[in-house]
């Protein structure tokens, strides 16, 4: 038995339900927030931040049971996903197949403007803990790598708008890039810069 709901479900049981919120907002679009909640299907934290382009959202969740979250697209959008414990599962209409993400493992998709599902499952009673960092697809083509055969094939579907996840096997969340996600996590600077 798992538990299904949308989205907007989630956003709004957590924003109902808060145990703490906070909110800062610039007037150049810069918004952050951090809230915690207990929810139906457990408890959990949440933080994230939008300005130019950019999502980044960290979460950890206690999970009495499976909860497959329901979820569109309504623009497109390139997603770094990271699962540092517990399990997601990604499904996107225009992708071919499922993609499991399990602790300490990564992948990157482009996801046109379609429908899908996010199944998070927990391992030996861990919560999830994940990051999703999300850009537009006009900015992940100024750092786009020219070299590769996987990284070509996937501009090549974000060109024709076409879903697409990079690799169908498993990426590990190296040490390198686990210090860089936990100083974007755990960064204390100022508005302006935590943007750089």
């Amino acid at each position: 038995m798992k538990t299904v709901i949308t989205a907007n479900e989630l956003n709004e049981m957590f924003f109902e339900n808060y145990v703490e919120h906070h909110l800062n907002s610039t007037p150049d679009g810069y918004t952050e927030r951090y809230f915690s909640s207990k929810l139906i299907t457990g408890a959990g934290s949440f933080w994230d931040i939008t300005f130019d382009g950019i999502y980044i959202g960290y979460g950890q969740l206690s999970l009495s049971k499976r909860t497959q979250i329901n979820y569109e697209v309504d623009r497109d959008a390139v997603m770094m996903l990271f699962t540092f414990s517990g399990c997601t599962v990604m499904q996107h209409d225009g992708l071919k197949s499922d993609v499991l993400i399990e602790a300490g493992q990564h992948n990157l998709f482009f996801l046109h403007e379609q429908m899908g599902k996010k199944e998070w499952m927990i391992h030996q009673g861990k919560a999830l803990e994940g990051l999703e960092i999300c850009l537009t697809p006009e900015f992940f083509m100024n750092f786009f790598p020219e070299n590769g055969r996987y990284m070509q094939q996937f501009l090549n579907n974000i060109l024709k708008k076409r879903s697409a996840v990079i690799s169908n096997y498993r990426t590990l969340v190296t040490p390198s890039m686990l210090q860089i996600l936990q100083d974007i996590i755990h960064c204390d600077k100022p508005t302006a810069l935590k943007k750089l």
